[in-house]
């Protein structure tokens, strides 16, 4: 406590004396003597000391001392720095850059705007001084030298007004403009998979950590706990250094795949929060556990059974799948390319390649949601029977132009399967459940469908497709010849077949059907292939068993490739006529009655005849 005399007596023995001059300035001076009589001091018992205290006014001549900078705020020409002093300051003229104060930032030079005259009785422990030219940025260093000059000038407030200590004239800093802790501001689901989901999580600046490990950050899904597995794409604990801060940090979570409306919840603990820090130069620390919840938006996942991969024409087909979404396709597991596809779901694009073993994988992105799971659809197969190891389909199919049909010698297994024929501008299916060994079988136009496939004259392929759509790279099968020209045909009365123009040279087959109702559609390979060796001879033509034609049967010509097994496309068809021995003569299917007896073996004839034909049952 204080008395009326400005004396405090504490409860131990040590006495403060504190001497107010304010009232009567100058009343007391240095070498003065003051007295404080006993009575005017007691202790806490009320008790008085014996004698009066005297004492002797001594003369501060201690000296003020520079001793802190700090940046108060940093704007273009107008960066305010506060200057700290150890005893209140004052000074009676204009202080200027150079001759009295200085300043740089970042080690460039800047200027200090004056600095007015401050009277004694204003003096303060702080001046605060303007620099000019760019905002000061977090962590630039600053400097503040007085000049001895500026020192000189400088003084406290007592009454020897001592000048600056000139043994600290410089003091620097380092701009703390950001001490504002990071915050945990939002999440969102980026992709999901089995074991895979990456979670984003989001800050409000950028942050960066040193060692944060599973325990840092905790994970839910559908109310599920999960486990976190990577942090940045790399394994558990793992730091990012400080120049790579960033706003955004990606997790991995295991389990299985994250599905559309899900609530998932992530939380940093309190230790991971210590860990976290942002990019400023005070590197503030995140402050306290935070967490997030978002409802995960998910694309639906694809149904592998709308698409069709085919290694012949590298074409990727959707039919039937989600509306306007986007389709990614994957091979090997690494993304091609994507395709937006229409109303009907459907849509195709064109890969760069594709080959027997690639892996095929494809995912959707609806609008507004995030890309689907990756869902596997198997692999590209082999142009074998069965796609895999066994026999090419080369080796194993024959082609019939005059039926428009096919024939393996051995069966396809594989339910759901397909064998593909690529003819012209075609493609067929055969299913595999109809492609038995043995057996002439008509492509359809589709998959499953009702309406049959043509074959014509050119090349042939074929290829197989496995039960997950994907169809193998072609193999060729050579061609299907044209129709044979019957004019250079000639089944004679003597059961010879020969050539009119001696130009013909080929293996024939005789195809036919019964009365020609139904129309025509069966070969018959065994019974009726006849051969022409050279154009100056002809063999014996064995025509199909007895009774199995009649008269009033249409046949028709094919020629045979024994190298790839395939029949061409039929001739015109000509009407079998006579009976017993008998033979006529007929001119582009029609019965013709000469004036004279006629060499229908010589073209042209006497007639004018441009061919003629005789075909004939007989005993």
């Amino acid at each position: 406590m204080f008395n009326a005399a400005g004396a405090a007596l504490l409860a131990s023995n040590l006495v403060t004396m504190v001497l107010d001059n304010t009232a009567n300035p100058g009343a007391v001076t240095t070498n003065d003597s003051i007295t404080v009589t006993k009575t005017s001091v007691k202790d806490l018992m009320g008790k008085s000391p014996d004698t009066d205290y005297k004492f002797t006014v001594a003369s501060d001549v201690s000296k003020p001392v520079y001793n802190t900078i700090a940046v108060q705020s940093a704007a273009y020409n107008n960066n305010v720095v506060a200057l700290t002093f150890s005893k209140s300051v004052w000074w009676g003229i204009n202080l200027t850059d150079p001759a009295h104060i200085t300043a740089t930032v970042g080690g460039v030079g800047r200027t200090v705007s004056a600095i007015s005259p401050r009277a004694k009785g204003s003096a303060a422990t702080t001046l605060n001084i303007t620099l000019a030219g760019a905002a000061i940025t977090d962590g630039q260093a600053v400097t503040v030298t007085i000049t001895g000059t500026g020192a000189a000038n400088i003084k406290d407030s007592t009454a020897n007004e001592n000048t600056l200590d000139t043994g600290v004239l410089i003091r620097s800093t380092n701009y703390a403009a950001d001490t504002t802790p990071p915050s945990f501001d939002s999440i969102s689901v980026q992709s999901v998979a089995l074991g895979g989901n990456v979670i984003k999580l989001t800050f409000n600046e950028p942050v960066w950590w040193s060692g944060l490990g599973s325990g840092d950050i905790t994970v839910s899904i559908g109310g599920e706990n999960r486990t976190l597995s990577k942090i940045d794409d790399a394994v558990l604990p793992n730091s990012r250094v400080k120049a790579s801060a960033a706003t955004t940090v990606n997790i991995t979570v295991d389990g299985a795949a994250i599905t559309n409306g899900q609530a998932v919840f992530i939380a940093i603990t309190l230790a991971g929060s210590a860990k976290i820090k942002d990019n400023s130069y005070s590197e503030n620390v995140m402050q306290g556990s935070q967490n997030k919840t978002v409802t995960a938006s998910v694309s639906a996942s694809p149904n592998p059974n709308h698409f069709f991969a085919n290694a012949r024409t590298k074409n990727i087909t959707i039919t039937g799948s989600t509306a306007n979404a986007t389709a990614r396709i994957y091979v090997n597991g690494t993304f091609q390319q994507s395709v937006i596809l229409g109303s009907n779901g459907g849509g195709s694009l064109t890969l760069s390649s594709l080959a027997a073993g690639n892996s095929m994988s494809y995912s959707l992105t609806e609008t507004g949601k995030i890309e689907s799971v990756v869902v596997l659809d198997g692999s590209i197969p082999q142009a074998t029977i069965d796609g895999g190891g066994s026999t090419s389909l080369s080796l194993c199919m024959q082609a019939a132009g005059v039926t428009d049909k096919v024939k393996s010698n051995a069966s396809m297994v594989g339910s759901g399967c397909y064998l593909l024929v690529n003819n012209a501008s075609y493609t067929g299916y055969v299913a595999s459940a109809n492609l038995t060994a043995n057996t002439w079988v008509t492509p359809k136009s589709s998959r499953g469908g009702v309406n049959d496939m043509p074959l014509d004259a050119g090349t042939v392929s074929y290829q197989f497709e496995n039960v997950d759509g994907n169809a193998s790279p072609e193999i060729s099968d050579g061609s299907i010849l044209a129709a044979p020209d019957s004019a250079l045909i000639h089944a004679g009365a003597n059961g010879m077949i020969t050539s009119s123009s001696g130009l013909a040279s080929a293996t024939y087959t005789v195809y036919y059907t019964v009365g020609s109702n139904p129309p025509v559609s069966t070969l018959n390979e065994n019974t009726s292939k006849m051969l022409i060796n050279n154009t100056a001879s002809a063999t014996t033509m064995v025509l199909p068993a007895v009774n199995s034609t009649v008269v009033g049967d249409v046949i028709q010509w094919a020629t045979y490739d024994s190298g790839t097994g395939n029949y061409s496309e039929g001739s015109l068809g000509e009407t079998l006529v006579g009976v017993g021995n008998e033979a006529s003569a007929y001119k582009n299917q029609e019965k013709y009655v000469t004036t004279s007896v006629t060499d229908i073996f010589v073209s042209p004839s006497s007639e004018g005849v441009s061919y003629l034909k005789v075909l004939f049952t007989g005993a």
